[in-house]
């Protein structure tokens, strides 16, 4: 909405994505390759998902269509309304990130989460492959799983992970120069009724 991106409007394909759910990142990739080369070279090649809807949407248009995003104003027409919006980045320095990381992480492994990743292995018969589609922990946990790694050890590779993804998307959305960043509540309200005003 914010940067008036129209998204292929193609419905999904439940009959491709049953012949598709099997394969690996590798074969999926090698099959948007062949179709849409130029998408191909820009996708998250370990992502699944992402590949099985980028081959649906090629199948049905011949290739996948570029997303043109404009981030030059906070401005922008919709439905021939002019909208204006504020996006608000709630800063945060890099200890109490960490720290933030550290207990989340610390709450989910008390309340089961190995435990509940090692019984969908089970349960599914995930493959290494597949697990990558899945987030950090689960792409960690076969090592722990084959005893590679302590308890212990599998949390503090987890938080670093973590950490390396948190700073990914701070740099990613330090980038769009209209996000006002702040960490004073005061400052934010005031921001906001002055925006609204």
């Amino acid at each position: 909405m914010i940067d008036n991106v129209v998204l292929p409007r193609v419905k999904p394909n439940s009959k491709l994505r049953q012949e598709l759910k099997d394969k690996t990142v590798s074969e999926l990739f090698e099959i948007l390759e062949k179709i849409d080369p130029k998408r191909a070279s820009t996708i998250d090649k370990k992502n699944g998902v992402r590949l099985i809807r980028a081959i649906e949407i090629a199948k049905n248009l011949g290739k996948v269509p570029e997303l043109e995003i404009k981030r030059e104003s906070n401005i922008r027409k919709i439905k021939n309304i002019q909208v204006e919006f504020l996006q608000i980045g709630i800063s945060i320095d890099k200890n109490n990130l960490a720290q933030k990381i550290q207990t989340r992480l610390r709450e989910r492994f008390d309340a089961g989460m190995i435990e509940e990743i090692l019984a969908l292995y089970k349960k599914y018969d995930l493959g290494p492959e597949k697990i990558q589609n899945l987030g950090i922990a689960y792409s960690l946990v076969p090592l722990y799983r084959k005893g590679e790694m302590t308890r212990k050890e599998l949390f503090n590779q987890i938080v670093q992970a973590e950490k390396k993804y948190a700073k990914r998307q701070i740099t990613w959305f330090k980038k769009d120069l209209r996000i006002f960043w702040s960490n004073n509540s005061f400052i934010i309200k005031d921001t906001v009724e002055k925006f609204l005003n």
